[in-house]
């Protein structure tokens, strides 16, 4: 059940951030990034290896229903992508993913205020 817009007034809200660096495909050279991404991919969906994705998860698997969805096309997943692109690496790649979750959560923060509703705790 997806809780987000049963939520939404209350303060909380989701984010789903997927890049799209690699196709994976699992004809390609043993020991290449595409071959690699084939096989994760995989094993994430468990029927499909085919598709773009981070090189680690395929885009069809990031995003949830009535999040705030962005897809940044050439981000990786891992620390050791080219030119640092993956989504804490370059300052254009974090500012895709963090400004408007930083909207959303003061956003959150007012509307708690303004229903009286406290800090969000875990249990």
């Amino acid at each position: 059940k997806n809780n987000n817009n049963n939520n939404k007034g209350r303060g909380v809200f989701y984010v789903t951030v997927g890049g799209g660096a690699v196709m994976g495909n699992s004809s390609a050279a043993e020991g290449s990034v595409e071959r690699f991404a084939a096989r994760s991919y995989l094993q994430v969906t468990g029927s499909s290896s085919e598709e773009r994705g981070d090189g680690v998860v395929p885009l069809s698997s990031t995003h949830l229903p009535a999040a705030l969805q962005i897809t940044i096309k050439d981000c990786w997943h891992s620390i050791q992508a080219p030119d640092n692109r993956w989504y804490g690496g370059d300052p254009a790649t974090l500012t895709c993913w963090l400004l408007p979750t930083l909207g959303l959560a003061e956003e959150a923060l007012r509307r708690r205020r303004r229903l009286s509703i406290g800090p969000l705790t875990s249990n």
